[in-house]
């Protein structure tokens, strides 16, 4: 797990102090070692920043070659098949000089090419320069686990782990996307290609790219189909997904350094618990409270007794109001306006497993795989009729009024309209503010696919790996923590998906296959508690006069982007709506007044 950096320059050899000054960006990622490799020609640059997981030796460091020097990669991820993958490419001839999983990378693309990434199980966001064709291959993850950025110009190509490194260049532009922008005031974060700068993007998941004589071409190279499977016997699945359960758990342990695992004491970790400790692992475990006096944003209980169930040592961490003072560190790593608030909770669990390990498990993707999330019964177009809202909007006639994506958006949580950005932000902007919309949610939603798949595959391909994943990945990085997600292997998620509806989902309900497959395995508390999430209790730490008085004291403000008498209108009615707007604007302006002054041009 590590911080990558590339650049092609055409216009002149790299400019290397400050090229090594953009990979100093990523230390955070990477801090046991730092690589850097040069072309001959001065007009490539591969940069690394490591945190040694696997093969410690230095034979593991990278940027890594093949045996000419004619094939680099720098590499962040872990490829959990990497064992059986050398043996096949052992047998064909390629000769190793490390143990490291990335030197597998390397020569699966001299067999394979680009479809190499079809054989990969694992988390990995990847450069590989092929000398040979003056060619770069970049590649991300099927879920989008880990990240990878990228700018192009006439002059030359940068691509990142972070958008820091980016834009630490200076030839880089820094212009604020205003579009971007309104993206993050509709889904709470801004979804790819986009980010919030100009002319730097997003790889999207499951996706190549190939830059190669100035030009550059992407392809999704996987997307996850919900085929209806043959008919199956509830037995017989929940043996299958024993078995599959248990070999993507087994994979995810593979490591030269102790792991551990984050235990919230939900369904997710504590699946993930125990089977850890089926397969023989006396692990250490991690969790996280709230100091408030309401049980439900407290699940230590539950996690002391899953710990106990698994034979695990656990390390608690209680989260008290002044977590606010974590706000400029948090928007410094997460190096967008991003507004999901479990970001702090996510922090400092991350740190203090950091104290004891490099790497734990966590039970990300759960929900997604497995339907555990109560809108996907509540959505617009749920079963059995959908739900009271759902009943009255259609009696009123409002059905047809808005389309399935913006209502299931709706119900998720507020959001800014473009009519109240257009009364939020500084008049001047007012001919770039889009039309906001679901424009993100449309492009995946699959109308062909039965409830409660369509919102699943949904989630998979927009909230899963631009908020959740995100959401983890920064939070635990900024740490160099890595956090393996289990519940994200490609084999496993495809045979889920590819079940009817009926089998893993009975008389829907959330979970179900799941639960019976964990039932006697664990408590039955555990089994049958209401699905709680990792939030936070917003309105218990920082309430509506605090950051009212925080936005109209910050740079948003001083700098005339927001309109005072817009933030006392939506201030005054108190209520969800208003705590939201008012959070994510609080957001905002700490993002601004941390990256507002790398700005080298006007808001566009």
């Amino acid at each position: 797990m590590c911080g990558i950096l590339g650049e092609v320059n055409y216009r002149g050899a790299i400019d290397r102090p400050l090229f090594e000054a953009m990979v100093t960006t990523l230390v955070h990622r990477g801090p046991d070692g730092r690589g850097l490799y040069y072309s001959s020609d001065g007009l490539l640059a591969l940069g690394h920043q490591r945190l040694s997981i696997i093969d410690l030796s230095e034979r593991g460091n990278q940027p890594m070659s093949n045996e000419d020097g004619t094939v680099w990669i720098t590499f962040n991820g872990e490829i959990y098949n990497f064992r059986e993958l050398r043996g096949i490419l052992a047998a064909k001839g390629h000769r190793f000089q490390s143990q490291a999983d990335t030197e597998v990378i390397i020569h699966g693309y001299e067999e394979w090419g680009f479809d190499c990434v079809d054989r990969l199980r694992g988390m990995f966001a990847f450069g590989i320069w092929d000398s040979r064709e003056n060619r770069l291959f970049l590649a991300r993850d099927p879920f989008g686990i880990k990240p990878l950025y990228y700018h192009q110009d006439g002059e030359h190509f940068i691509f990142a782990s972070e958008l820091k490194a980016i834009v630490a260049g200076s030839d880089v532009p820094g212009e604020i996307d205003v579009g971007a922008l309104c993206d993050f005031f509709y889904y709470r974060y801004i979804p790819s290609p986009k980010s919030i700068w100009r002319d730097i993007f997003k790889l999207p998941p499951a996706s190549t790219l190939v830059h190669q004589g100035g030009q550059t071409v992407i392809r999704q190279y996987w997307t996850p189909h919900p085929f209806t499977g043959k008919p199956a016997g509830e037995k017989e699945v929940l043996a299958e997904l024993d078995e599959l359960l248990g070999e993507s758990i087994g994979m995810h342990l593979a490591s030269d350094v102790p792991l551990g695992l984050l235990l919230s004491g939900g369904m997710d970790s504590s699946t993930i618990a125990f089977y850890m400790h089926r397969q023989g692992l006396r692990a250490t475990a991690f969790g996280i409270g709230f100091d408030v006096e309401d049980e439900w944003y407290n699940e230590m209980p539950d996690a002391r007794a899953v710990a106990e169930l698994c034979s695990m040592q656990l390390y608690e961490e209680t989260v008290h109001s002044d977590v606010w003072e974590l706000l400029p560190q948090l928007v410094w790593f997460y190096d967008e306006p991003f507004s999901d608030g479990s970001m702090f909770p996510c922090y400092i669990v991350s740190q203090l497993a950091r104290r004891y390990m490099k790497v734990a498990l966590g039970g990300e993707g759960g929900d997604e795989l497995f339907a555990g999330y109560n809108r996907y019964f509540n959505a617009p177009c749920a079963p059995a009729g959908g739900n009271f809202l759902t009943r009255l909007r259609t009696a009123l006639g409002l059905a047809g009024a808005e389309s399935e994506t913006v209502g299931y958006q709706r119900g998720m949580h507020p959001f800014f309209e473009q009519e109240d950005l257009k009364r939020l932000l500084h008049p001047d902007l007012g001919e770039y503010i889009p039309d906001c919309g679901a424009w993100f949610l449309d492009r995946h939603y699959r109308k062909d696919v039965p409830d409660p798949k369509r919102w699943q595959l949904l989630d998979l391909m927009t909230i899963l790996p631009e908020q959740y994943l995100t959401k983890i990945d920064r939070a635990s990085m900024a740490h160099g923590l890595e956090i393996r997600v289990p519940f994200l292997d490609r084999k496993l998620v495809e045979y889920v998906l590819g079940l009817p509806v009926e089998v893993y989902l009975g008389g829907g309900e959330d979970k179900y296959l799941l639960k019976k497959l964990m039932a006697g395995k664990l408590p039955e508390r555990i089994l049958k508690k209401r699905k709680r999430g990792f939030s936070i209790p917003l309105d218990r730490f920082w309430n509506e006069d605090v950051m009212l008085d925080r936005i109209l004291q910050g740079p948003g403000m001083k700098s005339g982007l927001f309109r005072r008498d817009y933030l006392y209108r939506v201030h005054e009615k108190r209520n969800a709506v208003a705590l939201h707007r008012l959070w994510q604007l609080s957001i905002f302006d700490a993002w601004y007044a941390r990256w507002g002054t790398y700005a080298k041009g006007t808001v566009t």
